[in-house]
């Protein structure tokens, strides 16, 4: 909420630089949080599915099927929120940089 309020300041200041890496800030975030809906999400409720622990014939399947993509995405996932805020940090860096030059 706070980095699509900068936006708002950010465009109506007309910093179209730092307007840029807000909004690839808030795609970033995006994309972690599509991640988290439509692959993290289905794939915890498959493992709790897949019933009680003590009850299940091969643990190791359940596991395997479950623990491959979750890490994988997993990774895609914290990549994506890296990037977000690496993005939203260097638009913090140019506007405070943009601040200093009208002074």
């Amino acid at each position: 909420m706070l980095a699509a309020v900068a936006l708002v300041q950010a465009r109506r200041a007309r910093s179209t630089k730092v307007t840029g890496w807000i909004v690839a800030g808030l795609v970033f975030y995006a994309l972690t949080l599509l991640i988290t809906i439509t692959v993290h999400v289905p794939l915890n409720y498959e493992l709790r599915d897949a019933g009680d622990p003590s009850h299940i014939q091969n643990l190791a399947a359940v596991r395997d099927d479950f623990v491959t993509p979750w890490v994988a995405w997993d990774i895609v996932r914290t990549l994506a929120a890296t990037a977000a805020f690496g993005s939203l940090i260097w638009a913090l860096v140019l506007r405070g940089s943009t601040g200093r030059a009208e002074r």
